[in-house]
């Protein structure tokens, strides 16, 4: 027997998230009240004994959790029958699912059956060549492929496992490689097929009742105490929630440096790459992100850093998993960054840092902006705030930004990937929009609001140069990428106030820069690494170029005023002396002799 249902799966969802959201209200102090008063009027009517009160508020709470269970178990069971088991009307797929009673009463039975079968497994285990051994292990297996009837079914998967047993479930899944596989009792790709046929239907039970939060947290606790390849083979079997995967991974990490928690971890990061959210929880703690990268991994998977690039693009990019989570996975990350074993590990793996680099470059407009509030403390700027739609961090600090530019600029491909976008948000500064010749008209660059746009300018700079100035690098390596960081960002950054370069990656072949500032990148590869260069002649030469651009840049705005209004060819060349003044004034000067000293070492 069974009821035929019709829903409109999508639909149904939406209901669903609103009836939890009612129902946590009520539960709720300040947030139920709104739906508190709403019940007070609906049934001022009502007689005493019927109006709401806060164990009125219970009783609806009580029914509604009831409607959700409910709801939700229609909902998984039909999404997970193939589409050929499917009937439509409307907008409506329907099929006959079985009653919740009858569905317990299976489940009952079915799990009696596996609990059976493991105690009399266990009775003939110790005597292997024995036929009623060979019985027994054949009626297990068998009763573990049945496991997988109704896994789809919040109830059944519920009241299984509260049969099953926490202990039994555990100790299946911790001996399966004894009785499962005996002649090849080890976790290895041929293997997982064979775990997938007959652990699958108690995997999928566990993420099922999950799912719909009725899994009994002694079930929940004994399994994530399970030994940890095995533990991690058993989260693959199935799609789990991101808190119960994150919680496995992070108990497998304990054992991290161990053959038997590298080769679990190996096997769980297959999950963690399908499920961002549980990737991006993992990943919130420093320590965590520490240990995902230990190189000694690869001994037990050669394809384990592919899988943890791809684990970590899917993470960390823009959107990724959940909003909440991805801000804290980057948080993590950047705490992480000072460390010099994980700086390491990036070193030996550079497409982790190169992924890293990539997904990181939205926020670059953020920590400019930290950087920029920075330099307003000590200028007495305001600064204004970043756009709405701009994705910023929470519980990092500057310390770990430039950490982190350090950590992935030691490899030249992820350094160029910060640099490339670092230019790109250059070239659409806003103090090069504000130098106006209704400015120059007034003379006024000592406006608030275009000294705050100037210093939102210079920080990226500044961001970027503080980052590259840890990265780990010596001698000739050293010296190539800070040479690199010295043409695309000092020379083409500070100029592009004044000129839109757009997206170029090296300033000394782009046509339009001056001769000064060609100049100055030829007087940077000729004295990069020459420890007698003293670094206020590098700042010297730094300030010709810039204020050769800005003068070039305030005579192009200038000749678009009426010819008796135009400011003097003296008046243009203070104006330029001005701004150089201003970059030196809020610390240009010696942020770039401090990179100059590090930069020729």
């Amino acid at each position: 027997m069974g009821e035929l249902v019709g829903i409109n799966p999508e639909g149904a969802k939406k209901l669903l998230a609103a009836m939890k959201k009612a129902r946590d209200a009520l539960n709720g102090d300040l947030l139920g009240e709104p739906l508190k008063y709403g019940l007070r009027v609906a049934q001022s009517d009502a007689t005493a004994e019927a109006q709401a009160s806060p164990k009125r508020y219970g009783d609806y709470a009580g029914i509604l959790d009831k409607w959700i269970k409910d709801l939700n178990r229609r909902i998984e069971i039909i999404s997970n029958i193939p589409p050929a088991g499917l009937g439509h009307d409307g907008n409506k797929v329907t099929a006959t699912i079985p009653l919740t009673a009858e569905a317990r009463r299976q489940a009952e039975a079915d799990a009696k059956e596996l609990a059976d079968a493991w105690k009399e497994y266990l009775r003939e285990r110790n005597n292997p060549m024995g036929t009623r051994y060979t019985a027994a292990r054949q009626r297990l297996l068998d009763a573990l492929k049945k496991s997988g009837a109704q896994v789809h079914d919040p109830e059944y998967a519920e009241i299984y496992l509260k049969h099953l047993g926490a202990d039994t479930l555990k100790d299946i899944v911790d001996q399966f490689t004894e009785f499962g596989r005996p002649d090849n009792p080890y976790v290895t790709g041929g293997n997982y097929d064979y775990f997938k046929e007959y652990l699958g239907g108690l995997s999928m039970m566990v993420a099922t009742a999950d799912r719909a939060g009725t899994l009994p947290k002694d079930v929940r606790d004994r399994l994530l105490e399970t030994q940890p390849v095995n533990l991690a083979v058993f989260m693959r079997l199935a799609p789990h929630t991101p808190q119960l995967l994150a919680d496995a991974t992070k108990r497998i990490l304990s054992h991290s440096g161990s053959p038997v928690g590298d080769l679990a971890l190996a096997q769980i990061m297959h999950a963690l790459k399908a499920n961002p959210h549980a990737m991006q929880l993992v990943l919130a703690d420093p320590e965590a992100v520490k240990k995902l990268t230990s190189s000694s991994i690869t001994l037990h998977d050669k394809d384990y850093f592919k899988n943890l690039n791809e684990a970590l693009n899917n993470a960390t990019k823009p959107g990724a998993g959940d909003p909440a989570a991805l801000k804290a996975a980057w948080a993590g990350i950047l705490k992480a960054s000072g460390d010099e074993h994980w700086r390491g590990d990036l070193n030996s793996h550079p497409e982790l840092a190169r992924t890293l680099a990539e997904n990181f470059k939205p926020y670059l407009r953020w920590a400019a902006h930290e950087q920029a509030k920075e330099f307003g403390k000590t200028y007495e700027l305001n600064i204004p705030g970043l756009p709405k739609d701009a994705l910023t961090l929470d519980g990092v600090s500057l310390d770990d930004v430039k950490n982190f530019i350090g950590a992935v600029s030691t490899d030249a491909q992820a350094r160029g990937i910060l640099l490339a976008e670092a230019q790109r948000l250059a070239a659409s500064g806003q103090s090069r929009f504000m130098i106006t010749p209704e400015r120059l008209k007034s003379g006024d660059l000592e406006d608030p609001a275009f000294q705050a746009a100037l210093a939102q300018d210079q920080a990226m700079l500044a961001l970027i140069l503080g980052g590259v100035q840890r990265a780990k690098l010596d001698g000739d390596a050293r010296r190539a990428a800070n040479t690199e960081v010295l043409k695309t960002l000092v020379v083409g950054y500070l100029t592009m106030p004044f000129k839109a370069y757009g997206p170029v990656v090296d300033v000394a072949t782009n046509p339009l820069t001056s001769k000064a500032a060609k100049d100055l990148v030829d007087w940077i590869h000729d004295k990069m690494g020459d420890t007698e260069t003293d670094p206020e002649e590098f700042y010297e030469k730094f300030t010709e170029a810039y204020r050769a651009e800005a003068l070039a840049y305030l005579k192009e705005q200038a000749a678009k005023l009426p010819e008796g209004e135009r400011p003097s060819e003296a008046d243009l060349k203070g104006m330029a002396n001005q701004l150089v003044f201003q970059f030196e004034a809020q610390g240009g000067r010696a942020m770039l002799e401090e990179f100059w000293k590090d930069a020729k070492k």
